[in-house]
């Protein structure tokens, strides 16, 4: 009769300690955030999205603008490294229209008119302006 209770309690101990191993396990497999990193020439922008990059996600589309605000900065202070087909690349994409902001912009001179209002074309506050 000893045996067999002390066998059970070894069993019950054993199941509990592989119930909470596997708890542990899983709470830790749960938090499926993690970091992608965009990178363009001098810039580099990291964000946290949640188990794949979702190009509809909102954290995306912000990063996407503030590597566009660093490459126009970096095109501003004379940054050889910058590729100016990605800046208007992220502005078709990611960007707001000029037109919607009330600036007027030749196409010859789009690339000097994305830097010089940069920081209104890639709002980084409002991300849902379309």
């Amino acid at each position: 009769m000893v045996v067999k209770s002390v066998e059970r309690g070894v069993a019950t101990l054993v199941g509990i300690m592989l119930f909470t191993g596997g708890l542990a396990y899983g709470i830790g497999c749960w938090n499926t955030e993690r970091v992608h990193t965009l990178s363009s020439g001098p810039c580099r922008i990291q964000f946290n999205y949640r188990i794949d990059v979702d190009s509809l996600d909102e954290g995306y589309e912000l990063a996407n603008r503030k590597l566009a605000q660093c490459l126009c900065r970096a095109y501003d202070a004379g940054v050889n490294q910058v590729d100016t087909a990605r800046i208007r690349h992220l502005y078709k994409k990611f960007g707001t229209p000029l037109s919607y902001l009330n600036i007027s912009a030749d196409t010859r001179h789009l690339l000097d008119s994305l830097v010089k209002h940069h920081l209104e074309v890639f709002d980084t506050l409002e991300t849902t302006i379309r």
